[in-house]
């Protein structure tokens, strides 16, 4: 990924338009995607501005689970994807391996968090 721009647009509130590429063995598309992260609302929303997918949207929601009868501090994540790719074919070749690369990117991302926070002192 790289971030092509990054500007606060409001207070407590970043846009970035980054540029990905996803791919799967010869077939490689480079798509720019609008992030736009809240930190009042704790989100972070993402939608497709050009590149293979008609529509491609992702909303990380998060909210604080701490129990209060204990200090252990606790996060729930809320992941969602909405996505359709331009083209049949392409959605053929890359569907699945899509689908795949979405699992193992959101699993990548709980096995971090519980590496950093497990690591912190409560």
């Amino acid at each position: 990924m790289r971030v092509i721009n990054r500007q606060t647009t409001a207070p407590g509130i970043v846009t970035l338009v980054a540029e990905m590429t996803v791919g799967f063995k010869a077939v490689c598309e480079r798509y720019s995607s609008k992030v736009v992260c809240d930190e009042s609302r704790s989100e972070i929303n993402v939608s497709a501005i050009d590149g293979p997918f008609r529509r491609l949207n992702t909303c990380w929601r998060f909210t604080d689970a701490s129990d209060d009868e204990s200090s252990i501090k606790r996060c729930l994540v809320d992941f969602s994807i909405e996505y359709e790719f331009k083209s049949l074919a392409l959605g053929l070749i890359m569907g699945a391996m899509f689908d795949k690369a979405v699992h193992n990117y959101t699993e990548a991302f709980a096995k971090r968090a519980d590496i950093i926070f497990r690591s912190q002192k409560i």
